[in-house]
C-alpha cells in the first residue's frame, strides 16, 4: 500500500513537471510572436506623438504639454527613459515586451482558470497583438488589473501598494478612471472603514497613505482631461466635450432604432441571444459576488460613456478593453464560484470569446507582417539614403508626419508645417486643423530660396493623390521622388522635390 501511494505521488509530480514544460513552451511561443510582430509594426501617429514629446521636452514641459494632450504625463515619463538616452524608437519597444512578459507569467502562473483557457487568453488578439505591439499605455491597464486581482486574494497585506497600483492604473488612460475608482472605493471601505477599530494604528496609517496616493493619481487624470477640454482642439483629445454629448446621444439612439427596424428576424434572434447571455452572466456573477459585479458594471458604463459619447470614436486598442474588464471580473469571482459551487459562466464566456477570436488573431498578425501601416519606415530609409541631412520637408499633414520623423531621430532633418508657418516635431493641438486650404508652392520657394526643399505627405488609402491637400495650382512644380506602391493598412507616403 505504501508503494502504491509513492507511485501516485511520483505520477502527480511527473504530471506537474510535464505541465510546467508545456506552460514554459507556450510562454516562449507567446513572447516570440510578440517580438516578431513588433519588428514589423510601424509607428502610428499617437505612438510617435508621445515619443517625440518625451524626446524633445523636459520633465516640467511634458506636464505643461498635457493641457493639449488631455492625457496623464505618466506614460510620457516612461518613454523619456528611452527617448532621452539616444535609444532608437525601434529599440524602445522593449518596454512593451517586458510588460507582455510579466503579463504572460502572471496569467500562466496565477490566473484561476483551466490551463487551456489561460493559453487561449494569451493567444487572443488582445494579449498577442493589440496590447503588447503598440507603443501605448493600454498594456499597462491589463498588467495592473492582473496585479490588483492577485492582491485581492489577501488585500490586507497591501495597504500602500494597492493605492499605488490604482494610481498607476488610473494614469494609463481616462477610460479606466471609472473602474479604478470603484475598485479602490470597495477596497478602502472593506479594509479601512469596516475594520478601523480592528486594525492596528500602523495599518490604518498605511491605508490612509495608500488612499492619498490613489486619490492623487486619479485627480491627476481628471485635471489633465479638463485641461485637454479647455485648451485642445483635436477630436480625440477632449475637444468635443460636453456641448455635443446630448446631440450625440440622440443620434446614437436614432441609429439604434433604425438598425432594429431594418434587422432580419434571424439576426435579431441572435442579437437577443447574445444580449440574454450577457445579462445572465452579469446577474449570475452579481449573485456570486455583488461587489465585483458592481465594479464591473459601473466601470464598464463609465468606459462606454467616455468612449462613445465624448471621444465619439472607437479605436481597436480601446475596444478590446471590455475584454480586459471581463477578465478582471471573472478572475475575482472565480474563487467564490468554487467555494459556493456556482456555475462558472464567465470562464465559459471567456473561453468562447477566445475561440471565436482565433481567425481575427491570425488576420491582424498576418496583415501586420505582410503590409506596412503607413510606409513610414521605408520613406524614412529613402530619405536617409538619398537626401542630405539639414534638408527641410514641408507638409500640411503635420499630425501624421511624426510617424516618419521618429525613424529619423538623431539625424538633422527639419519638418516645416505650411499651414502654421512653423517648424514642428510633435503636434500641438491648440489650433484649427484646416488641411483643405490651398497650398502655394511659390510661397515656400520664396521662404526657402537658398536651399533644396521637399514636400512630404502621408495620406489615407482612399485619398486622391491628385487632390493631395489641394496642390492643384502647383502640381507642375513637384517632382515625385518616392511613393508607396504596395498596399498599406492605413496611409500611403508621397515624397516630392520642389522644382524652383
Amino acid at each position: 500500500m505504501k508503494d502504491n501511494i509513492l507511485e501516485k505521488i511520483k505520477k502527480i509530480q511527473s504530471n506537474i513537471k510535464i505541465n510546467k514544460i508545456f506552460t514554459f513552451l507556450f510562454f516562449i511561443i507567446y513572447l516570440s510572436l510578440i517580438i516578431i510582430v513588433s519588428n514589423y509594426h510601424e509607428a502610428w501617429e499617437d505612438e510617435s506623438q508621445a515619443w517625440l514629446i518625451a524626446r524633445d521636452l523636459n520633465f516640467l514641459d511634458i506636464i505643461k504639454q498635457m493641457r493639449f494632450e488631455g492625457h496623464s504625463f505618466f506614460w510620457y515619463y516612461i518613454l523619456t527613459i528611452f527617448a532621452k538616452t539616444g535609444i532608437s524608437y525601434e529599440f524602445s519597444k522593449i518596454v512593451m515586451i517586458i510588460i507582455a512578459m510579466f503579463t504572460g507569467i502572471f496569467i500562466l502562473t496565477k490566473a484561476p482558470y483551466r490551463g487551456i483557457v489561460k493559453i487561449l487568453i494569451l493567444f487572443s488578439p488582445v494579449f498577442l497583438y493589440y496590447m503588447p505591439v503598440f507603443l501605448r499605455p493600454y498594456s499597462i491597464i491589463a498588467l495592473m488589473l492582473i496585479i490588483i486581482s492577485i492582491m485581492n486574494e489577501t488585500p490586507e497585506k497591501y495597504p500602500i501598494l494597492y493605492g499605488v497600483a490604482i494610481a498607476i492604473l488610473a494614469n494609463t488612460h481616462i477610460i479606466v478612471l471609472g473602474i479604478s475608482f470603484f475598485i479602490y472605493l470597495f477596497f478602502f471601505k472593506e479594509q479601512f472603514l469596516d475594520k478601523y477599530k480592528e486594525n492596528t494604528k500602523n495599518q490604518n496609517i498605511k491605508l490612509i497613505i495608500g488612499a492619498v496616493i490613489a486619490i492623487l493619481g486619479m485627480l491627476t487624470v481628471v485635471f489633465c482631461a479638463v485641461a485637454g477640454y479647455i485648451f485642445s482642439i483635436a477630436a480625440t483629445h477632449g475637444s468635443d466635450v460636453p456641448e455635443v454629448v446630448l446631440l450625440r446621444c440622440i443620434n446614437y439612439f436614432k441609429e439604434l432604432f433604425n438598425v432594429l427596424i431594418g434587422i432580419k428576424l434571424s439576426d435579431f434572434v441572435i442579437f437577443i441571444g447574445y444580449l440574454g447571455l450577457l445579462i445572465s452572466i452579469i446577474i449570475q456573477s452579481i449573485k456570486v459576488n455583488k461587489k465585483q459585479g458592481l465594479i464591473f458594471f459601473f466601470g464598464l458604463i463609465f468606459y462606454l460613456f467616455v468612449q462613445t459619447f465624448i471621444f465619439g470614436i472607437f479605436t481597436n486598442q480601446r475596444t478590446v478593453l471590455p475584454f480586459i474588464f471581463l477578465l478582471y471580473f471573472s478572475w475575482n469571482i472565480k474563487r467564490d464560484c468554487i467555494n459556493k459551487n456556482k456555475l462558472e459562466l464567465l470562464e465559459i464566456a471567456i473561453f468562447i470569446i477566445c475561440i471565436l477570436s482565433i481567425p481575427n488573431t491570425i488576420r491582424v498578425i498576418k496583415d501586420e507582417i505582410k503590409y506596412p501601416y503607413n510606409d513610414s519606415k521605408n520613406v524614412a530609409e529613402y530619405i536617409e539614403e538619398n537626401i542630405e541631412e539639414g534638408s527641410t520637408f514641408i507638409t500640411v499633414n503635420w499630425d501624421s508626419i511624426s510617424s516618419v520623423e521618429v525613424y529619423l531621430s538623431g539625424k538633422d532633418y527639419k519638418f516645416y508645417d505650411a499651414t502654421d508657418n512653423t517648424y514642428m516635431t510633435y503636434a500641438v493641438w491648440n489650433k484649427f486643423l484646416d488641411k483643405q486650404n490651398e497650398f502655394y508652392i511659390e510661397e515656400s520657394i520664396k521662404k526657402f530660396e537658398d536651399e533644396d526643399i521637399y514636400v512630404l505627405n502621408l495620406v489615407s488609402n482612399d485619398s486622391n493623390i491628385m487632390d493631395l491637400n489641394s496642390f492643384n495650382k502647383s502640381k507642375e512644380k513637384l517632382e515625385l521622388l518616392y511613393s508607396t506602391n504596395d498596399k498599406c493598412l492605413a496611409r500611403k507616403a508621397y515624397l516630392y522635390k520642389i522644382i524652383k
